[in-house]
């Protein structure tokens, strides 16, 4: 009994003194880091399974793969904060599909199957690496026959560009007009209307847009002109510092012409506001338009 007391006060020790520890990012970073080079000949991928649902993860994202294993998930309460508003204020999103634009690797989609609020999604992602594990994720946790996956770049128009791509931030990876660098790959471009209606799928049948492509946002809302005359609620990440100011206000004139309300869903507990207040230079987040 003395033995057990013991071994629980000392796994009670540990964990006040290694979680503030290993909470810091640069110690998540350089765990992951150590793990990712013991494994250097061949690829490593992690499975990680929760109460509800699993998430392959690659341990060399020191973003997205570092918050799931120490904190147990990616942005979710931000999603559950977003069906909580459409319940609220746009309740004919339910039974809709989900459009997961720059999926990564498919946390959100699994997210918002798991909300119950969603017939389906279809999870937009470039990278062939992430698009790997979006599809092993999908298949994990049983969402075939209701995810469908595109492996493609979402724009303004049909084409091709390249990606550069982030070497420790998964999720970091971006659009560039050129092939310079260390580490870019030519993607294919779509717009988000052609690819729903390659799937079969009216704007009518969308019932939430969700937009995380680091800095090509503009580009991305101008292919999905039908979806923004059906005024399907959009989440969309704005960082004015990662933009040009006329890039900018130009997204937020484009919204507001569509959208009469906008919350930032991030972290933040507020209550929607009329669009026009939102200051595109200056507000900075995630944010739910609808």
């Amino acid at each position: 009994m003395f033995e057990e007391t013991k071994k629980g006060l000392q796994r009670v020790l540990a964990r006040a003194i290694l979680g503030p520890l290993f909470s810091f990012h640069f110690m998540r970073r350089r765990a992951l880091a150590m793990l990712n080079r013991h494994f250097d000949k061949g690829e490593l991928t992690l499975r990680y399974r929760m109460k509800d649902h699993t998430l392959f993860l690659d341990p060399a994202d020191d973003v997205i793969a570092a918050r799931v294993l120490l904190r147990g998930d990616w942005q979710r309460r931000d999603l559950l904060r977003v069906v909580s508003l459409l319940r609220t204020h746009v309740p004919e999103s339910a039974g809709r599909r989900f459009i997961d634009v720059g999926a990564n690797i498919g946390t959100e989609t699994v997210y918002a199957m798991l909300s119950g609020h969603f017939s389906g999604a279809v999870s937009i992602e470039p990278e062939p690496h992430n698009f790997s594990l979006l599809s092993e994720n999908i298949a994990a946790n049983a969402l075939n026959s209701s995810v469908q996956a595109v492996n493609c770049a979402a724009g303004a128009k049909a084409g091709s560009a390249f990606l550069a791509r982030s070497e420790s931030n998964k999720g970091g990876h971006a659009l560039s007009v050129d092939a310079g660098g260390a580490d870019r790959i030519a993607v294919e471009v779509l717009p988000v209307d052609s690819i729903l209606a390659s799937l079969g799928i009216d704007a009518s049948e969308a019932g939430l847009v969700w937009i995380d492509v680091n800095g090509t946002e503009q580009d991305v809302l101008s292919g999905m002109t039908s979806l923004l005359r059906h005024k399907v609620p959009v989440v969309l990440e704005h960082l004015p510092t990662f933009i040009t100011a006329d890039q900018a206000r130009s997204i937020h004139r484009l919204l507001a012409a569509h959208y009469r309300h906008y919350c930032r869903v991030d972290d933040v507990d507020r209550e929607p506001a009329d669009v026009v207040r939102m200051d595109p230079l200056k507000d900075t987040g995630d944010f739910l338009f609808f």
